[in-house]
Formats: C-alpha cells, sequence, structure tokens
C-alpha cells in the first residue's frame, strides 16, 4: 500500500511539480486548474478544489492519464466560470435612472436592457428585472452577502402564484450552490415556478409567505404545503385572501402584470400600498414580465417600474435590527423640568384667559411642554444640528455605501479606516473653527454617528462570513455610548453573546477574533488600537452588575455592580447585531437593580468619590485632569448620580443640578 502511494505521489510530482509551497496535493491541483481558467471567483475555487479532490482519489497508470484528467478537470471549470459569468451577464448596480427599456427596431419594447440592483437607504436592495426568475438568484445572492433577514415574511404580488412544478427533478437549492448553479435551476423551474426551490430549500417560509394579486381580490392570502404526497412536484396552495391583515413583509416581490388589468386611479391606489410595504422591507423586487402582456404595453409597464423604483429610492432608511434611536441623554424630560414646564405654561396661560378657557388650556399646554423641553434639553444641548459636523459626516456616510459588496475584505477595511481618518480629520478642522463652544455638543453627537457607521458595515460585512454573529449585539459604552465622545477619546465597544448553545464555544472565538481584527482594521487610530474591548454573554453581565464590594472604597472597581451599572446600563446601546437582546434581556434587569439600590448606589458613589479626592494624582502632585477634581470623571459621576436620581430623565439642565446637589450626600442606609 505504502508503495502504491508513493508511486502516485511521484506520478503527480512529475506531472504538477514538486511541493515548494507546502500545499497539499489536492491544494496544488486546484491552484494549476484555477490558474489554467484565469477564475479567482469562490465559486470556481470551491468547484476546482471539488475537480482536485476526485482526481486525486483515483489510481493513475501513467502520465498520460493524469495530464488527460487535468484537460479534462480544466474543460468542466472553465464551462463553469462561463455559466458563473453569464449569471451576473447584464446585472449592474445603479440607480432607478439605469432602468431602460430593451427596444427593437421596430419601436416595440422587448423588456429591459440590464438588470438593476439598486442600493436604497437603510442598507436595504431593491432589483429591477423583466423575468421575474431571476429574482431567485438575486435572493441567494442577498443570503450569500449577509444580508437576507433571518425570519423572512415575504409578500408576492403577482397575477400568477408562480408555484407551478417543475416535474424533471426536485427543485432543491444546496446549501453551498454557486449563483450559477441558482440561475440554472430557474432556467429551467422559469418564472411560473420559481418560488417551487425557495420553498424547497427553506428560503421562505410557509405560513409567513402571502400571495397578493387579482386571484386573491388584493388581499394577502397564504401559501400553505400541500400534502406530502404530492409536496415534492407541486409544494404550495394559497389559502383564502384575509382581508384587512396587518402584513408587514422584510421581503417583498413585484410582479407588475397584477397591475394590468386596474384603471390610472386603482393602480395608483396600489402603487401607494406597495410603497407602505416597501418602508419596512429589506429585499424588494420589481418585474415586468414582458411574457405576461402584449407588445405595446411592455413600454408603460417599464414606466410603472421606474416610477416605483424612484418611490422607493425616497424612502426614508431603515435600519435591520438596529435601534438607532438617540439615546436617553438626548431627548425627554424628568419630573422637576415638567414641574418647571408646568409653572411656566400656568403663568402664560394666566394673561390669555379673557379670550376664553379653551384658548388658554391649549396656551397653557403647549407652553407647558415648549418649557419643559428647553429646561431639560437645550440649554444644555444648543446647536444640535451643527452644520459642518453634519457635512463631514454626510461624507463618510457616502464612502461607507460606495464600498463594493465584491472586493476583498483586507481592501474595503483600508477604505473604511482612510474615509474613517478623514471623517475625523474633518471634525478637527470644524472644532478648531467653532466661534461658540456649546456647539461642541453637536461635533461630540456627529462623531459617535460616524463611528455607528463604521461599526455597523464592518459588523454587516463580517456576519456574512460568520453567521453566528447576527444573534450577537455589538454594544457601545462609555463616552462613546453616551454620544459624547472627544476626537481623542477611546472607542469602546462590546460584544453581547446570548446565553444558550448559539454555536460551539471554538466557532464563537473565532468569529470575534475575526470582528475584533475588522474593527481595529477599519477604526484603527493613534489614540485607539483596539476598539472591541471585551465579549460577555447576557448571564455574565447580569452577574456583574448584582455584584457589590464590600469595601465601599473599590465599590466602583471594574467587575463590580457599580462598574457593570454604568458600562452596560447607563452608557450602553446597541450599534449592530441583534439589538433586542439589550432590549428585552439587559436594560430590564438594569432598571430593576437601580430602583433596588438606588440608595446604595448614590451613598457608595459619593463614599468612592470623597476617597479618590483623598489620594495624590502624582507623587508630584500635579493635578489629573481625568480623574481629580474637576475633571472628566467628576463630570462622569455627577451625570451618573443625576441618572440614578432621575432614571427616566437625560442630562439635562435639572439632572445636572440634582446631581450637584447630591455629591455631598452621604445616605443613611447602611
Amino acid at each position: 500500500m505504502e508503495r502504491h502511494d508513493a508511486q502516485r505521489a511521484y506520478l503527480w510530482n512529475r506531472t504538477i511539480g514538486n511541493n515548494e509551497t507546502g500545499d497539499t496535493p489536492v491544494e496544488q491541483i486546484q491552484t494549476l486548474l484555477v490558474g489554467r481558467v484565469g477564475v479567482k471567483t469562490p465559486a470556481v475555487a470551491e468547484r476546482a478544489h471539488r475537480l482536485a479532490r476526485d482526481m486525486i482519489d483515483r489510481d493513475p497508470r501513467g502520465s498520460n492519464d493524469l495530464n488527460e484528467w487535468l484537460r479534462g478537470a480544466t474543460a468542466a471549470l472553465r464551462a463553469f466560470a462561463d455559466t458563473e459569468a453569464l449569471a451576473q451577464r447584464q446585472w449592474t448596480v445603479g440607480s432607478s435612472r439605469d432602468v431602460q427599456p430593451l427596444t427593437h427596431r421596430s419601436g416595440i419594447v422587448l423588456g429591459l436592457q440590464n438588470r438593476v440592483e439598486i442600493p436604497l437607504p437603510g442598507h436595504r436592495r431593491l432589483l429591477v428585472t423583466d423575468d421575474e426568475q431571476h429574482v431567485l438568484t438575486f435572493w441567494w445572492k442577498m443570503k450569500q452577502s449577509g444580508r437576507w433577514p433571518d425570519d423572512p415574511v415575504f409578500v408576492h404580488v403577482d397575477d400568477h402564484n408562480d408555484t407551478t412544478p417543475w416535474r424533471e427533478g426536485d427543485a432543491v437549492i444546496s446549501e453551498n450552490a454557486s449563483l450559477a448553479e441558482v440561475a440554472a435551476l430557474t432556467d429551467k423551474t422559469r418564472e411560473s415556478g420559481f418560488l417551487v426551490p425557495a420553498f424547497r430549500s427553506g428560503l421562505i417560509a410557509f405560513g409567513k409567505s402571502y400571495f397578493v394579486g387579482p386571484g386573491s381580490a388584493w388581499a394577502p392570502g397564504r401559501y400553505v404545503p400541500k400534502d406530502e404526497a404530492r409536496g415534492v412536484t407541486f409544494p404550495a396552495r394559497i389559502v383564502d385572501g384575509e382581508p384587512g391583515a396587518d402584513v408587514r413583509p422584510n421581503v417583498l416581490s413585484i410582479d407588475l402584470d397584477a397591475f394590468l388589468r386596474l384603471s390610472t386611479d386603482e393602480r395608483e391606489a396600489k402603487f401607494r400600498q406597495m410603497r407602505v410595504w416597501a418602508e419596512g422591507a429589506q429585499i424588494i423586487t420589481l418585474a415586468t414580465s414582458p411574457g405576461y402582456m402584449e407588445d405595446e404595453r411592455q413600454a408603460e409597464v417599464v414606466r410603472w417600474a421606474v416610477d416605483l423604483a424612484e418611490r422607493f429610492e425616497k424612502l426614508p432608511g431603515t435600519p435591520v435590527s438596529i435601534d438607532r434611536g438617540r439615546p436617553r441623554d438626548e431627548v425627554g424630560f424628568t419630573t422637576p423640568a415638567l414641574v418647571a414646564g408646568l409653572a411656566v405654561g400656568v403663568l402664560v396661560s394666566l394673561p390669555v384667559m379673557t379670550l376664553g378657557p379653551a384658548v388658554a388650556l391649549v396656551t397653557g399646554a403647549a407652553v407647558s411642554v415648549a418649557a419643559a423641553l428647553a429646561i431639560e434639553n437645550l440649554l444644555v444641548l444648543p446647536g444640535i444640528r451643527y452644520a459642518p459636523a453634519r457635512s463631514a459626516l454626510g461624507r463618510l456616510r457616502s464612502a461607507t455605501r460606495a464600498l463594493s459588496p465584491k472586493a476583498n475584505s483586507d481592501v474595503v477595511y483600508r477604505e473604511l479606516n482612510t474615509a474613517f481618518l478623514a471623517f475625523k480629520a474633518d471634525l478637527k478642522t470644524v472644532a478648531d473653527g467653532m466661534k461658540d463652544t456649546n456647539d461642541y455638543r453637536s461635533l461630540m453627537w456627529s462623531y459617535s454617528e460616524g463611528i455607528d457607521a463604521v461599526a455597523a458595515a464592518v459588523f454587516e460585512r463580517v456576519s456574512a462570513q460568520w453567521p453566528v454573529l447576527r444573534s450577537t449585539a455589538l454594544m457601545a459604552y462609555g463616552s462613546y455610548g453616551s454620544r459624547r465622545p472627544g476626537l481623542a477619546s477611546d472607542i469602546d465597544l462590546n460584544l453581547v453573546v446570548p446565553d444558550g448553545p448559539v454555536a460551539s464555544r471554538e466557532e464563537i472565538r473565532a468569529a470575534v477574533a475575526a470582528l475584533g481584527e475588522a474593527l481595529a482594521a477599519a477604526l484603527r487610530s493613534p489614540q485607539d488600537a483596539k476598539p472591541l474591548k471585551s465579549q460577555e454573554t447576557v448571564q455574565e453581565i447580569k452577574t456583574n452588575m448584582e455584584f457589590w464590594e464590600k469595601d465601599p472604597v473599590h465599590a466602583g472597581d471594574p467587575n463590580t455592580g457599580i462598574h457593570a451599572l454604568r458600562v452596560h446600563g447607563l452608557t450602553a446601546r446597541p450599534v449592530a447585531g441583534n439589538a433586542a437582546l439589550y432590549k428585552n434581556e439587559i436594560r430590564p434587569f438594569y432598571a430593576t437593580i437601580v430602583k433596588k439600590r438606588r440608595m446604595e448606589l448614590l451613598r457608595r458613589l459619593t463614599l468612592e468619590r470623597d476617597f479618590k479626592l483623598k489620594q495624590p494624582a502624582t507623587p508630584m502632585l500635579e493635578p489629573d485632569y481625568k480623574a481629580g477634581l474637576g475633571g472628566v470623571r467628576e463630570y462622569d459621576n455627577i451625570t451618573w448620580l443625576s441618572r440614578f436620581i432621575y432614571p427616566w430623565g437625560s442630562q439635562g439642565l435639572v439632572g445636572l443640578l440634582g446631581g450637584w446637589a447630591a455629591m455631598p450626600w452621604k445616605g443613611a442606609c447602611p
């Protein structure tokens, strides 16, 4: 046996050369095949690896056999590469302006010149195509790039249900199928059956998929499976439509042949409904379906496609699974501010009582709300929309959106880092030219949003390679989490992992390492080389929040309750990933702990502050601008105290005054 293996290795070495790179024989043959074809896409490399593995297991009689096998494998790989390229031919990334009709010399429109993929606000995608069968290839592309929603709710607007069976075989997409293989499958199922492999492969699910069109009286009708005896060849049927059903799709497919028999007013009403559904959809497709209408109507339908594409391009951004709302410290008001606002409202309403009770009531209510907001927020946060800072942020966001999903990851992260450092340089110029220092609050807000944009782009790209990350939450904390980072501040990110067996420990460790390296490459700056500071499970965070150091001197040290409450409660907010993990698990637990231990928190924070202020900052007794009296940490303590006193409040004037008043108070709780 050993002699036989040695002879086979000798023959292969004569054919492909000695192994000087350390690669295995299969990897050597794979490299040789890819080099001969000249196409280095992942799908081609994977197919070359499969062909090489098949060849290495054979028993050659001599070098002629090996050369013949290599020629055959090269021909097969070249054919596969050509098919792969064909699957992407006539695909372009652009805008609604690129949706152009394909016109015959007779003047008749025959379809579209290109299938146009249009990026929409909120990391969403729209495809405009002619034949609807290409929708499945587009879906598979979105799945491979990590854009496919975890829990798809599908709405199919069409004149046909598109579940006609393909009777020549089982229409299932393998997990590792390439785009070329999916495109080849849709060439067989055609548009009348392109949903069959989508259902059979679990891309969309029964019970969460709806048909809408003339056949359902324009009411959402659920796709449900047929009996098992016929399930393979004809997997779906549609139950009666549900008038008034509140369906909120995140996958929307519109075949414009559904609107052919409608009047202008009826079609416009349906288009407005399509726009409503599109607001919450992550993946949207429009198909003109030229094969299902008279030639003279195709030009009109192409205009409908352009019209809807333009409407969808104007939709507001709806980020996926990310809560990007303003944090608690940015808007709203505490009870004292509301009381003060009511007092102002009453005083203002008294002079207008002569105009009648209704006028006085409306005036007083409006003035009370405005006064409360002004007292709590605007007196501390002027210039929140400082234009130069927002302009710099817009340029960074444009740079992140312009990155190609097909580019090499290392190249993408370098380009992101270049754009990020240019953004910081722009903000530095803006800060130097500020005439009003109050505008710096707006600059800090814009800086945190810029970090969010880069971190979210990196997370989206890495999670496409490591799907386990989609169940985690990337959290910001510290000054960055509070939306008030300085340009020299650290970028503090924490990855929260759900409890339970999400994946193996090794897979999670590898995914976290990949995310950490990618974030470091994209957000690297002289001040901070490692943005991803930690990784913790939900239970670990809860345990840390509940741990209380008996010695009050060390009450604020890391891994103690106060420290965990600061990091994961007061300043934390989701940046990317599964934001519900924080909203449903950590935030409620934090609120319970604060309510239960509020008095003890106040007492321990003041004791900690007193102890630290009595210690010399350095052996030379120089002032410590970060941890000393009046330093950055002093401001943090005042802010945290105000938030402990008013947990639903903000960093506004009343909250800060409350924090200052509480500083000398020791508390009576043991």
